[in-house]
């Protein structure tokens, strides 16, 4: 069985509601899916145990400043 896209979102907000309205599934992080599941009024149907977020750090300048991100970017292993 092939799933029918119904559509694509960049705000993840739109696409819960989407969801909420019955046009499909969604995926979410596990650790809010309490709040998820009781903003939006849906429910869990399954779980994905090996799904890797990429998040990428772009910046203007050569060297990272902001402490936050010089703390991620050093604890990523090498």
């Amino acid at each position: 069985m092939t799933p029918t896209i119904v559509a694509e979102f960049d705000d993840s907000a739109l696409m819960k509601s989407f969801g909420q309205e019955g046009y499909g599934v969604f995926s979410a992080p596990t650790i809010i899916e309490k709040y998820i599941a009781s903003q939006y009024g849906v429910e869990i149907v399954g779980r994905a145990e090996e799904c890797i977020d990429r998040y990428y750090i772009i910046s203007p300048e050569r060297k990272i400043k902001h402490p936050a991100v010089v703390e991620i970017v050093n604890s990523i292993p090498r």
